[in-house]
């Protein structure tokens, strides 16, 4: 690629993983509703592609959807009061029945790093659209980048690519399980802006600019992982491949924390934070696969401390597995 469109990618990739917030405390919105549908699962499978229109045995009930909302409302409250947290997020989805709930579920905030799985996406895509290419093969020679900030070197995200040759495949599953930077600014400057803008388009989400500002919503971003789940967007082999990589992030705190070891979580984690504000984000957004339902959960945050903002989603994902899988976390 000619220097200049290497320059776009970077800057691209810089709006995308570094962007802007604002700090707006929106009010916190209670609707619900049920889309009576099951999931046919496959065992093993991380997707479910056939939907009937039945209501599930096992499914969450409307009653049990109620008492979850309230028990997060309650520990959002306590939280906040305690000053664990300045502002949250909160989506709740019922996979195999569609009952939901939201918690400020249109705050935006600045994604960070959330952002690498709709570029992996946009690439699966290109090669369920055209199969007879080699994009995920295709190889690409890393001989070192610009330099760029550590924006999430506290999760340990940051560790620089190792230079080298590897397939675009490759890059993907190092920039899911390891959130690295490096990986996505060289997919970024392999899929160009349009491959990278047409999952937004496709899904009728507003798209990232370059060299603008962009923020999103966990309602937003959950949509993300249903048309994975659903297998609707990378096919079912590109779906069940992306999600597996998920599973298999080396984050291991938020979400995963608030589970019982052996619990598939399919997860992206983002930060964000800013030297003159000195105010921190923490996001952490997924597929919580229980045997009695899988469900998504995606928490967004702010505050003055990553530590805590971290533990606090780990208790929300905590309290929400309790309630749906019915048994307590060790």
């Amino acid at each position: 690629m000619k220097k200049q469109h290497y320059i776009v990618a970077i800057l691209f990739v810089v709006a995308l993983f570094v962007g802007y917030s604002v700090g707006v405390y929106a009010p916190r919105a209670h609707d619900s509703r049920s889309d009576r549908r099951i999931a046919t699962h496959v065992d093993g499978s991380l997707t479910s592609p056939l939907l009937e229109c039945t209501e599930g045995e096992e499914s969450l009930s409307i009653g049990d959807r109620v008492s979850l909302e309230r028990q997060v409302v309650s520990y959002v409250d306590t939280a906040v009061s305690q000053n664990k947290v300045s502002e949250v997020a909160i989506y709740f989805r019922d996979l195999n029945n569609g009952p939901w709930f939201g918690i400020n579920e249109r705050m935006p905030f600045t994604p960070g790093s959330l952002l690498k799985l709709p570029l992996a996406m946009s690439l699966y895509h290109v090669q369920m659209e055209n199969p007879d290419t080699v994009l995920l093969t295709q190889e690409i020679e890393y001989s070192g980048g610009p330099p760029r900030a550590a924006v999430e070197s506290e999760f340990g995200s940051d560790t620089p690519l190792a230079l080298g040759v590897y397939t675009v495949g490759d890059l993907i599953g190092i920039m899911l399980k390891e959130s690295n930077n490096d990986a996505a600014l060289v997919l970024a400057q392999y899929a160009g802006t349009d491959v990278i803008q047409s999952v937004y388009t496709d899904l009728g989400i507003e798209k990232p600019e370059l060299g603008a500002d962009y923020e999103t919503s966990v309602k937003l971003y959950g949509a993300f992982f249903r048309v994975l789940y659903n297998a609707s967007y990378a096919g079912t082999e590109g779906s069940e491949k992306l999600l597996s990589m998920l599973t298999q992030s080396s984050f291991r705190d938020g979400l995963v924390a608030g589970v019982p070891a052996g619990i598939q979580i399919a997860h992206k984690f983002g930060t964000r934070s800013t030297d003159i504000s000195k105010r921190k984000e923490f996001h952490d957004c997924g597929i919580v696969y229980t045997q009695k339902t899988p469900y998504i959960l995606c928490i967004m945050t702010r505050g003055d401390d990553f530590e805590k903002l971290v533990q606090f989603i780990a208790e929300v994902s905590r309290l929400v597995y309790t309630e749906v899988a019915g048994e307590q976390v060790p």
